[in-house]
Formats: C-alpha cells, structure tokens, sequence
C-alpha cells in the first residue's frame, strides 16, 4: 500500500515538474496606425521583432520577422517566437531563450514609431515619444515623491 502510495506521489510531483515549460511564444497584438493615427484597415504589415538581454550592454537574444494582415479595426495578432528567424540574433531558436538568466524585453515601441513618421530607424525622439506609455505602469514613486506631489509623467521627462 505504501509503495502505491509513493508511486502516485511521485507520479503528481513528475507531471507538474514536467507541465512546467518554457513559453513557445508570446502572444502581442497591436492597432497598425497610419502617420496620422488613423487605423490601417485590412492592410498588410511586416513587423520586426527583437528580444533583448537585460544587461548593460544589450544584445539582441531572437529576431524575427512577422507578415500578418489588419482586420477591419486595424488590429493584428502574431505570436512572438513563430515568426521567420532574421539570423541577427545569438539564438537559433526562441525555445533556446533562457527567460531565467536576466530580464527580457521587447523592442518594437521605438521602431513602429520612426516607420509611422516615415523613418527607417528609430532616433532618441522616437524613445521619448513612446517612453511615458511604456514605462508610466513600471515605475513606483518613493515617499519622497510622493509627499512632493511629483508625478510619475514628471519622473519620466526627468530622466529623459
């Protein structure tokens, strides 16, 4: 009887180690916008994506690249990790990531908003454009600021 028991024990212990996996894609869905902020409806997009080591000095872990179509709000989904690898990333694969070293992010902000204004690469303009947006939800005011009446809008443009 002991030894069923173990033996189920282990069983449950095996199957939720072994559930535990490492994604196989993130999902991301966006509205295509034109320079005027109008929706691209039933468009065709090329995205190009990166993931980035978290390190000081960043270097692209995958890149991919994406050709999906808008629908009739201008919205697209893919899955970031089953696009066409570019080869100008370390990794060969996505399922090589290893999402346990270091923080992983996703440059895409700075880019979609230089090729809305027409740009092929992204300049510090593009960052400050899209950095309020992006960061307004990662950061926390200290008691300082907070006493102070800052806000975090105020923060961001500080560093900037």
């Amino acid at each position: 009887m002991k030894t069923k028991i173990f033996t189920l024990i282990n069983l449950c212990i095996a199957i939720v180690v072994l559930g535990q996996g490492v994604p196989q894609g993130i999902n991301y869905q966006a509205v295509a916008r034109d320079v005027s902020g109008n929706p691209l409806v039933n468009q065709g997009v090329t995205l190009q994506l990166s993931v980035l080591s978290d390190t000081q000095n960043p270097t692209i872990q995958w890149q991919e690249t994406h050709t999906t179509t808008t629908n009739s709000y201008g919205l697209f989904t893919v899955i970031v990790g089953q696009g066409s690898n570019t080869g100008n990333g370390l990794l060969s694969s996505f399922s090589e990531m290893d999402w346990g070293v270091a923080s992983q992010y996703l440059v895409i902000g700075a880019k979609c908003h230089a090729a809305v204004n027409g740009k092929f690469s992204p300049d510090i303009e593009d960052v400050k454009a899209v950095a309020t947006p992006i960061l307004r939800h990662r950061m926390v005011k200290n008691y300082k600021a907070e006493a102070e009446g800052i806000s975090i809008e105020q923060l961001i443009n500080e560093l900037l």
